[in-house]
C-alpha cells in the first residue's frame, strides 16, 4: 500500500478522539496495513457518543472516500474502527 494512503488515513483518525472528548492515554489505537487493505482504529473506555459527535466522526471518516473504497465503518460505545481498500 502506498504510504501516503496511510499517512492521509491516521490524520483524519487523529482527530477522532478530540471529537469525543478523550485524552491521551485513555484510548489505545490500532493500524493494520496489508498491500490492497488498511484497518485503523480506535478503542476506549465505555462512553456515551452524542448523536451529534457520530455525525462529526462520520463526516471525517468519509474524507477517506477520496481515496480508499470504504468497506467498514464501525462506531459504537467502545471504539471507532475503518477499513478501507485501494481504488
Amino acid at each position: 500500500m502506498d504510504f501516503n494512503l496511510v499517512y492521509k488515513t491516521n490524520e483524519v483518525m487523529q482527530d477522532i478522539p478530540r471529537i469525543i472528548e478523550v485524552e491521551e492515554g485513555e484510548y489505545t489505537t490500532v493500524l493494520n496495513v496489508e498491500d490492497e487493505i488498511i484497518l485503523s482504529g480506535i478503542q476506549f473506555d465505555k462512553r456515551e457518543i452524542t448523536e451529534q459527535q457520530r455525525l462529526k466522526i462520520l463526516r471525517q471518516l468519509n474524507k477517506l472516500e477520496k481515496i480508499l473504497k470504504i468497506n467498514h465503518m464501525i462506531i459504537n460505545q467502545r471504539g471507532v474502527l475503518f477499513q478501507g481498500e485501494t481504488k
